[in-house]
């Protein structure tokens, strides 16, 4: 072996010195990915998870505000996926209309290069909307009665 001016032998080619590399873990590959955190109903709702067609839905996490759309999932399969038109209302949120047509289930986020977020923990119901006339809402003001004792009930 030759010398090198440093006094050490020459290394042995660059594959038999440093280790084979591995594939591309599922961690690396998710790098760059949208993240769904979390998915609420604004507008509307039925509840803070339960949506209608035409309400406002948001979606939250790392990358929504670069979503181009956003896939209601529905059952297993491509079946009934339903594509709405996303747009970005905070620096980690985006919101659509939820189509008619969509099933409640998980959602998934889609940015304009294609990128595409894995289905969401978290799943949005979606009911029918009441129809207008058949609506009911209630409160509840107070849970005092005020009692006029001045009163006499034989007059």
């Amino acid at each position: 072996m030759a010398a090198t001016p440093h006094g050490s032998a020459v290394p042995a080619s660059p594959s038999a010195a440093a280790p084979p590399v591995s594939p591309p873990s599922v961690a690396a590959a998710a790098v760059g990915r949208p993240l769904v955190d979390a998915v609420t109903c604004r507008t509307g709702c039925r509840g803070l998870a339960t949506a209608t067609a035409g309400s406002v839905v948001r979606l939250t996490g790392d990358g929504a505000e670069s979503a181009s759309s956003i896939v209601f999932l529905g059952r297993r399969g491509r079946g009934d996926d339903v594509v709405a038109a996303a747009h970005a209302v905070g620096p980690a949120a985006a919101e659509a209309l939820l189509p008619a047509g969509a099933h409640g289930g998980p959602v998934r986020l889609v940015t304009l290069d294609g990128r595409r977020s894995a289905r969401s923990a978290r799943r949005i119901a979606v009911r029918r909307a009441v129809r207008p006339g058949r609506a009911f809402e209630a409160r509840v003001a107070t849970r005092k009665a005020d009692v006029d004792t001045a009163w006499d009930a034989a007059s």
